[in-house]
């Protein structure tokens, strides 16, 4: 890649970064559930230990799911999730090591290098 293109890389980056914001309040309109499964889909991409993803999205949409959601919310963060029309909770896998002997297989069976696989 040219330092042209990680030069204008880094600029979108640093605007993506520069202009996110936490909301205070949501539309009640609904959101399209192709939007929803393309914002669960780039979440596949972001960078974790031994690339496994250890965690669950909960789409939450229902009324009901949200009154119960809201509950267990903190703070204002539970008449956030009674306004908008959907959230999602990301619930962590915290037994992800699990995964080892499947990581370690995949990466013989890939013909990775002994050295990577002695460090998993």
């Amino acid at each position: 890649m040219g330092s042209n293109n990680v030069g204008a890389l880094a600029r979108a980056f640093r605007k993506i970064v520069g202009t996110r914001f936490t909301p205070h309040k949501f539309s009640a309109d609904p959101v399209d559930s192709q939007i929803i499964k393309d914002c669960l889909s780039i979440t596949q991409r972001a960078p974790t230990s031994f690339n496994v993803q250890p965690y669950t999205a909960v789409v939450v949409t229902s009324q009901e799911q949200r009154e119960a959601l809201a509950k267990a919310m903190l703070g204002a963060n539970g008449t956030k999730v009674l306004t908008a029309p959907v959230s999602v909770v990301f619930a962590a896998d915290l037994e992800s090591t699990k995964l080892t002997p499947k990581v370690v297989a995949l990466a013989e069976a890939s013909k990775a290098p002994r050295g990577f696989i002695r460090n998993l």
